[in-house]
């Protein structure tokens, strides 16, 4: 295709391999190139020695001083399980930095320490969908950017990061669905709760300008979370997963439903038009504004 981008091939020594829980890792590798390019939002494409097919995984956090990346990996299967195993020196595969990250470019000149104006940039995350999240938060509190980080689990024994988040974040809400945290519930209503009590809503002034909501989960909550975006008219952008090969945009096995947008201008607007198309997550995404996902209840197809 003639629109790929150059991408780079790494070959990163693994210096750390974190136990965050049963089911997750954090990974540490040495790639000094890949540390200084990265963007919050963006992936890799991550290949053991013995495996024919890379694995797409999230950007945690750069270090770009050290030359350092972490990478957040969930085990889900036997490929994730043999990464999660690795053992430090190991020399892994990368290509990166891919894909659509999230973009701040809009707060140039809009965030600001002003009491009136804090907490400017809201990130929603559940899951593995905290990873990407953590290296929002950290490049957010580099540019001065006042911030709330909402994340949600299943129970206290599933949480993770929170020292993470709490030091990269101005104010933390913690959901639990059984209960045990900050909020008894699902993420989703924890931020409803946050938008009531900042009085936040469709009428108010300064919401649409002043706020930004960037989320990264499941899809359920994502829907729920860009909702509530549309109805209080908060821009919100949204990090999808999508099952991938290539991660280059050559395969186009990652295709997700979208709103077609008509115009540049259109494309970031509540009203993108009615007519659907796919977009490939891997190289269009993952990123997206969340208007233009055709979600489940709007009969998208995943």
């Amino acid at each position: 295709m003639s629109d790929l981008r150059p991408q780079i091939v790494h070959r990163a020594r693994l210096i750390r391999n974190e136990s965050l829980s049963a089911g997750t890792n954090v990974l540490t590798i040495a790639a000094p190139q890949l540390a200084r390019t990265a963007l919050p939002g963006q992936f890799v494409q991550l290949k053991a020695e013995k495996y024919f097919l890379r694995r797409p995984i999230g950007v945690m956090s750069v270090d770009r001083e050290q030359g350092q990346v972490q990478l957040g990996i969930r085990r889900v299967g036997k490929g994730s399980n043999d990464l999660c195993d690795l053992s430090v020196n190991y020399l892994l595969d990368v290509v990166g930095p891919l894909g659509h990250g999230f973009d701040l470019s809009f707060a140039e000149g809009k965030f600001s320490s002003a009491a009136e104006e804090k907490y400017s940039l809201i990130t929603i995350g559940g899951g593995t969908g905290l990873f990407p999240l953590i290296f929002l938060l950290e490049e957010a509190k580099q540019q001065g950017i006042h911030t709330i980080a909402l994340a949600g689990f299943k129970s206290p024994a599933e949480a993770i990061l929170l020292e993470r988040m709490q030091d990269a974040a101005d104010l933390c809400v913690f959901s639990s669905e059984s209960g045990g945290l900050d909020y008894s519930g699902h993420v989703g209503d924890a931020f409803a709760a946050v938008l009531k009590g900042a009085q936040i809503s469709a009428a108010s002034s300064n919401a649409q300008k002043n706020i930004l909501v960037c989320a990264c989960g499941p899809i359920a909550m994502l829907e729920n979370i860009a909702f509530q975006c549309q109805k209080h008219k908060i821009p919100c952008q949204v990090s999808l997963e999508a099952r991938m090969a290539c991660g280059l945009g050559v395969c186009v096995g990652c295709s997700i439903p979208v709103y077609k947008a008509q115009s540049d201008e259109e494309a970031g607007c509540d009203d993108a038009g009615s007519e659907t198309t796919y977009d490939r997550c891997c190289y269009d995404g993952p990123v997206f504004p969340a208007e233009r996902i055709v979600w489940p209840s709007q009969g998208g197809v995943w």
